[in-house]
């Protein structure tokens, strides 16, 4: 077992190293999300007062596709703000840590500038990150986080974020 997780290691590694991955760019207007978790139901049409923990639950998905979520129930509003961070990302190759402004990051949402605004963000983005998700599709699997690695000064209005 040891030598599988090592040789995994490994190759994870120098695929890292030799190969740079870039998400496809879209248009400024437009929002890119994979068909896999837009035709989910891992972002719930709740409302945030009505979230519930979930331990590795399976989500509805679409055929062929298995989706295991564990965290906090995620909702259209996290979804909103996935979907952004993955718009304000998609220049760079993932895995770079890329930084933004919490203010830059409500424009690009049409949130209003208002301290619940910078509240509900930081919350949303603790979400993202705290999650587990499993998905599963024709033979592939990924497990991990919406969000790798968050860094914010303590009380500065500003983020450094890895994605997944």
């Amino acid at each position: 077992m040891n030598k599988t997780l090592e040789r995994l290691s490994t190759r994870a590694k120098e695929r890292r190293e030799n190969k740079v991955v870039q998400l496809p760019l879209w248009p400024e207007a437009k929002r890119g999300t994979p068909n896999s978790l837009i035709r989910s139901a891992l972002f719930s049409a709740i409302q945030g007062k009505g979230r519930r923990y979930i331990d590795e639950e399976i989500v509805y998905a679409q055929k062929g596709i298995t989706i295991k979520f564990t965290g906090k129930q995620l909702n259209q509003e996290d979804l909103t703000l996935w979907e952004t961070l993955v718009h304000m990302v998609r220049k760079h190759p993932l895995g770079d840590e890329c930084d933004f402004t919490a203010y830059a990051i409500l424009k690009s949402q049409n949130l209003p500038i208002s301290h619940g605004s910078y509240k509900r963000l930081h919350s949303g983005i603790v979400r993202l990150k705290a999650c587990a998700v499993e998905i599963e599709c024709d033979e592939k699997a990924y497990m991990g986080s919406l969000i790798e690695e968050v860094a914010k000064e303590k009380n500065a209005k500003y983020y450094v974020i890895r994605l997944n």
